[in-house]
C-alpha cells in the first residue's frame, strides 16, 4: 500500500510505520520520566550548573542541526525548481547559508557599534537587577533543609512600582 502526497511525485510507503509510533511513543515516554525525575532527590542533586549546561548545549545542538538539515534541503529544492543542477542548487543553497551567516555577524558589530553600552544580561549583577526591577521571586527552589523540591505559591501579590501603575 502506497500513499500518494499531492505536492509529490514520489510515493511513500507505510512500511515505516511501526517503527514511526514506537519511536513518538519513546519520545513521550522519555519526557514523561524527564518531568518526573524532579521527585527523586539523588536526580535533583547532580542537577549541577556543568551538567545542566552540557544538557542544554547538547539538546539546542540537536535542534540547530535539525533545523538546518531541513531549510538547507528546503532550499536546495527550491534552487532546483528554479532550473539549476543538483550541483549548481547545492552549491548555491551552501553560499547563501554562509551569506546569511556574514550578515547576521555584520548586524552584531552595527548593534555593538552605535549602541555602546549594549552588553550580554548573563552577567550576574545585570540579571539580579532585572529581577528586582520586575518584582519576580522565583517559585520553584531547590530547598536544602527539606532534601526536596519546594514550590512556594505566593499568598498575596507584591506591591506596585511604577511602571506596573501606569499601565
Amino acid at each position: 500500500r502506497h500513499v500518494r502526497s499531492a505536492s509529490s511525485k514520489m510515493a511513500i510507503g507505510l512500511d515505516n510505520a511501526p517503527l514511526a509510533f514506537g519511536l513518538v511513543f519513546a519520545a513521550g515516554i522519555s519526557t514523561a520520566l524527564g518531568a518526573a525525575a524532579v521527585f527523586e532527590q539523588r536526580i535533583v542533586k547532580m542537577a549541577s550548573k556543568p551538567v545542566l549546561g552540557a544538557g542544554l548545549g547538547f539538546s539546542g545542538g540537536v535542534m540547530i542541526y535539525v533545523s538546518f538539515i531541513e531549510i538547507f534541503m528546503k532550499s536546495q529544492d527550491a534552487f532546483e525548481a528554479d532550473g539549476r543542477s543538483r550541483d549548481d542548487a547545492y552549491m548555491c543553497a551552501t553560499v547563501t547559508f554562509f551569506a546569511g551567516m556574514l550578515m547576521l555577524r555584520l548586524i552584531s558589530v552595527l548593534v555593538h557599534m552605535i549602541d555602546t553600552d549594549h552588553h550580554c544580561a548573563c552577567e550576574e549583577a545585570t540579571v539580579d537587577l532585572a529581577r528586582e526591577s520586575v518584582n519576580v521571586a522565583p517559585l520553584v527552589g531547590y530547598a536544602e533543609s527539606s532534601g526536596g523540591v519546594d514550590i512556594a505559591i505566593p499568598t498575596e501579590m507584591p506591591p506596585a512600582t511604577e511602571a506596573s501603575e501606569a499601565s
